[in-house]
């Protein structure tokens, strides 16, 4: 059940070391300002944390969720409309984690080192709302070997980190089109890398290999999408929404 409302910060070490915790739900303290260092550390049987809604939360701390190597569901949106800063390591050694997103965290200025570090199994991610970040810690997403796709599409004010190169699995790069560093630099440091570039409202482009690009334009979005692929030809997609569009760009 969730847990009891509180605007007190949580204090280290929060569950640390529980093995048979499998299930935790903390949605019921909104008013929780901060969570101290190694939350969960080292909870080996915990499979699904629910941190949503906890719009009073500004930081969170180093360790957090690190080795808990069953976690393969944490829900962190919406509600961490205030979050600001993340300590190092955090979900360091989540080896089950697959998928991963932060939409709402417009005000996450800082995130440490060792941000998802071996995380094997991780294959998408978005960190598309932290919108005031300016630079990707150092370690980002080391040891990650599953990753294939990484959306980084919000971050209007950080630099091009080519530190993503020691990504090797990285297939999918997601920018935004005011990011010209990033679909350029990145994508000729890192060729084998398929920039999909979006812009205002529902256009893309794709850079793959350097060598060509592809302008999708959204004509009909409920009834499907009409765009003009890389040789000139019309093609038709049937979706209802863009994230529907990435994923045929990703498969494509």
């Amino acid at each position: 059940s969730p847990a009891p409302p509180t605007s007190d910060p949580l204090e280290a070490p929060f569950c640390r070391g529980c093995t048979l915790l499998s299930n935790l739900n903390v949605t019921g303290m909104v008013s929780l300002a901060s969570v101290g260092p190694f939350f969960c550390d080292e909870c080996t049987s915990l499979q699904r944390l629910d941190f949503a809604g906890m719009i009073g939360l500004s930081a969170i701390g180093d360790g957090f969720c690190q080795q808990c190597t069953a976690l393969s569901d944490l829900q962190l949106s919406p509600g961490l409309s205030r979050l600001n800063a993340i300590g190092n390591g955090f979900c360091c050694g989540c080896t089950s984690l697959e998928r991963l997103e932060f939409v709402d965290t417009n005000r996450l200025s800082s995130v440490g080192k060792d941000f998802c570090g071996h995380c094997t199994s991780l294959r998408d991610l978005d960190i598309s709302g932290m919108r005031s970040l300016t630079s990707l810690g150092k370690w980002f997403c080391i040891g990650c070997t599953s990753l294939t796709r990484l959306d980084v599409s919000g971050l209007r004010s950080c630099k091009t980190d080519l530190q993503l190169k020691s990504i090797r699995s990285l297939w999918t790069l997601v920018v935004h089109s005011s990011q010209v560093d990033w679909a350029k630099v990145v994508s000729t440091e890192m060729p084998h890398i398929r920039v999909v570039e979006k812009a205002n409202g529902w256009s893309w482009r794709v850079h793959s290999h350097c060598t060509r690009s592809v302008r999708i334009g959204v004509m009909c979005l409920f009834q499907g999408v009409t765009f003009v692929d890389h040789n000139g030809e019309t093609r038709y997609l049937p979706s209802e929404i863009a994230r529907e569009v990435c994923s045929y760009i990703d498969a494509w």
